[in-house]
């Protein structure tokens, strides 16, 4: 049985989008509205800072690898719907820029550790 490796990339980025959708909707689902519950805001935001560098981490990783893998997958399929590669990679390579320019400055406005003192109530600001 010969292994097909366009078969095995189509796989592996297939699964890094999965495990990127995956760690947004954890976040967006759990995490930060159980922390717009916490009554302290201090804790809520320490928390919130740390998960912000883990999750940082994670789907910029997936990101790379999501994103790099449909392009090869592109490049390098022959079959009619290699163009849905293309349009699935072209769709996650938006999301850099868009954290960058969009999220970014707030995300930066509460890292920031007297953001608290400096702005008022840190449930405010999670809703921005």
């Amino acid at each position: 049985m010969e292994v097909d490796k366009l078969d095995i990339l189509k796989s592996f980025a297939l699964a890094a989008t999965g495990l990127f959708a995956g760690g947004s909707i954890l976040i967006n689902v759990v995490i930060n509205p159980a922390l717009r519950k916490l009554i302290d805001i201090e804790i809520a935001r320490r928390f919130w800072k740390d998960s912000f560098y883990r999750a940082a981490k994670w789907q910029g990783g997936l990101w790379t690898l999501t994103t790099v893998a449909g392009v090869a997958v592109w490049f390098l399929d022959e079959s009619s719907y290699r163009h849905l590669w293309c349009i699935g990679s072209s769709v996650m390579a938006t999301i850099f820029p868009y954290n960058m320019f969009i999220m970014m400055p707030d995300a930066n406005r509460l890292l920031n550790d007297t953001v608290i003192k400096e702005q008022g109530n840190l449930i405010t600001l999670l809703n921005c």
